[in-house]
């Protein structure tokens, strides 16, 4: 009976270690800050990530990964950093100031040539703010912020095809290549739209791109180096452990 006992044993234990390693839960998500946006994703197991701020890498041999934030792209992101940069400027940080706004990409979300013609010329005076022979006053300044907060203020939504093919072509996306697929999609509750582009002719060099909108700016996940089938699932599943936290509360608008 103890020679019973003593060989049942091991297979009972190995069995009950087999239902415990299959009912174990996964790795939680890490917390993450990139850019503004606070999120919360699995990093790959096997893969080394290089946290750069605005941009998260993941990278094994030569197969890259990033998660990236690329500015604002509605009224609210772009509300929120003029409003920082009138900030540095009544601070007197000039340079503070006209280096935040080098920064915004504003011409794509702006509507007409005609709004945008009126929109230029008070965005020109707040860039300039401190530089030519004879610079603008502090009332004119002050002036040209408000005109342009509230121009940014009056922005239509903008459109998140439009906005991600905007970023396509920032990122090498030209005649040479062409979408594959494009599907819309919803990560933690936020549009998000995925494409995938290969090279024209030949179908090959496929990457894949997530556009998530967040706190009025846009968050893109992407291949970037290596084999696509190599980096498809890993990918995937990245995607599938992103989640957005709460972030701090925003300055609120016309303030």
């Amino acid at each position: 009976m103890h020679t019973l006992n003593s060989m049942r044993f091991p297979a009972v234990l190995c069995g009950l270690m087999l239902t415990l390693a299959c009912s174990a839960p996964g790795p939680d998500p890490s917390p993450m800050t990139i850019g503004v946006h606070e999120v919360r994703l699995i990093a790959p197991v096997g893969w080394h990530h290089f946290d750069h701020g605005r941009e998260q890498r993941f990278e094994r041999g030569m197969l890259h990964i990033s998660v990236a934030d690329m500015g604002p792209a509605t009224r609210e992101g772009f509300h929120r950093e003029i409003f920082h940069a009138r900030e540095l400027y009544r601070l007197g940080q000039l340079e503070d100031a006209r280096a935040l706004l080098s920064t915004l990409n504003l011409r794509p979300a702006v509507p007409t040539e005609q709004r945008w013609r009126s929109f230029v010329v008070p965005w020109d005076k707040i860039r300039r703010a401190g530089l030519g022979r004879v610079p603008l006053g502090p009332d004119a300044v002050e002036t040209a912020y408000t005109e342009v907060l509230v121009e940014i203020d009056a922005l239509p939504k903008p459109d998140l095809e439009s906005l991600a093919f905007s970023v396509l072509t920032r990122t090498g996306h030209d005649e040479r290549r062409d979408v594959a697929t494009q599907r819309a999609m919803a990560i933690d509750g936020h549009s998000a739209l995925l494409i995938d582009t290969w090279e024209r002719l030949n179908h090959t060099g496929r990457m894949r791109h997530l556009f998530v909108l967040n706190e009025g700016n846009l968050l893109l996940a992407r291949t970037e180096m290596g084999l696509f089938q190599e980096m498809e699932s890993t990918f995937d599943d990245l995607v599938a452990s992103l989640s957005f936290r709460d972030a701090p509360q925003s300055v609120a608008a016309g303030s």
